[in-house]
């Protein structure tokens, strides 16, 4: 004989998830992830487009080892000793493709330590490290981190009014990759054009806008 369920609420059967737990859940389940990844939304915006899937089967290519930057979460961040009682740390490094495990050695680790934060996207400096397991006859991959830097959330958009030398003002803002938008101000056509680039609004940076003979405003964006 059928029995339905009863349930005082809705709420207690439909959960809704966060979207770090929404990938979790479908990582867990499908070893992939159907509703997008954290790491996606912010690729296009900070232009490291090479997945970890691309760089691991460049450098297996390349046999060597290249100090590359790349864009990552941290997941399960464990300290742990060292036989000299120094501190270090292991955890695994996932984008929205794949994931390796990841180690920070105690020299990396002092300086760096502030800046471990799990489940949200960072950028990473370090290597890739291959190494024979003999136990499971395979090779594993893992990446040595040096440095980890947090990704800026907030961001301002630069209005720049077109003249003659845009050109090469803009070819050095691109060396300054950030969260924060271009725009370019056309009073001859009236019109407004979005680049499609986005900039670190550092201390150089901002050095190229004063200098350039026309005129920039920084529009910070509220969110």
């Amino acid at each position: 004989m059928f029995i339905p369920l009863e349930y005082s609420t809705p709420d207690d059967y439909l959960t809704e998830y966060s979207s770090i737990d929404r990938v979790n859940k479908e990582r867990h389940c499908l070893e992939c992830s159907l509703s997008g990844h954290p790491v996606e939304s912010v690729r296009n915006i900070i232009g490291i487009k090479e997945n970890l899937l691309n760089y691991i089967n460049r450098d297996i290519e390349l046999n060597q080892k290249q100090t590359v930057k790349i864009l990552g979460m941290l997941k399960n961040p464990r300290n742990i000793k060292t036989k000299k009682h120094d501190d270090m740390m292991t955890c695994t490094i996932e984008d929205e493709v794949w994931h390796v495990d990841g180690v920070m050695f105690p020299k990396f680790f002092k300086k760096q330590k502030d800046n471990i934060i799990e489940d949200v996207p960072v950028l990473l400096t370090g290597y890739f490290q291959f190494e024979f397991d003999d136990a499971i006859q395979e090779e594993k991959v893992s990446f040595v981190i040096q440095t980890i830097e947090k990704i800026k959330t907030s961001s301002a958009t630069v209005y720049i009014q077109a003249f003659p030398e845009l050109d090469k003002m803009l070819d050095k803002l691109k060396q300054h990759n950030g969260v924060s938008k271009v725009c370019i101000i056309d009073l001859k056509n009236c019109s407004i054009k979005k680049e499609d680039f986005f900039v670190d609004l550092n201390a150089e940076a901002k050095a190229i806008l004063s200098k350039a003979n026309t005129i920039c405003k920084i529009v910070n964006n509220t969110n």
